[in-house]
């Protein structure tokens, strides 16, 4: 989806991650970097797209849109 078409109820912190992710694999520390948020933050908020099947965890510390 689209940034606009995300669900309403997600937090800023998790619309944030998802606009920094892509199709390509991203490191989690690439994110934190982007997106100037604390490493705890950047988990909840990947945890907080994984659960609304927005971003898949991958081996080593990567993240992507599914």
């Amino acid at each position: 989806p689209s940034d606009d078409a995300l669900p309403e109820e997600l937090s800023e912190e998790a619309k944030a991650v998802f606009a920094v992710l892509d199709k390509t694999p991203r490191l989690f520390d690439e994110i934190q970097i982007i997106t100037s948020l604390p490493p705890q933050t950047v988990m909840t908020a990947v945890t907080e797209l994984e659960l609304e099947g927005l971003a898949v965890m991958h081996t080593g510390n990567r993240v992507s849109k599914p």
